[in-house]
């Protein structure tokens, strides 16, 4: 035996832990071990909400995990999409910078042969 609970016996073993509930002792076993239904029923509700309540950071937990990788996720997607959109960003200011000069030139010879 490891340790008593008020709802039943931890017993641990070379194959882990189990807990043997008291309704399935014999009733010489649940005096010896003052078993009282009322204290083992508002133990297990006690328990049970428990478990719930850590379910529930979990699931929380979890939700706020896969926000913060979606968040992530977009962020290196916009980053890869700046990054592939960079090239043609320069492309385009180097098309606008060569007709600017053509213009330029353009002007220049036109006043150099009108004047």
């Amino acid at each position: 035996m490891s340790r008593v609970e008020p709802d039943g016996i931890l017993i641990r073993f070379s194959g882990g832990i189990v807990k043997v509930p008291f309704t399935d002792l014999p009733e010489h076993v649940r005096q010896q071990y003052h078993y009282d239904s009322q204290k083992a029923s508002a133990y297990a509700n006690e328990q049970a909400a428990i478990v719930q309540q850590t379910n529930q950071l979990i699931e929380e937990s979890n939700m706020q995990r896969r926000e913060a990788k979606q968040v992530e996720r977009r962020s290196s997607s916009t980053a890869e999409e700046n990054d592939e959109a960079l090239p043609k960003k320069i492309f385009n200011v180097v098309i606008v910078a060569v007709v600017c000069g053509i213009i330029a030139v353009g002007a220049l010879i036109t006043k150099f042969y009108l004047t």
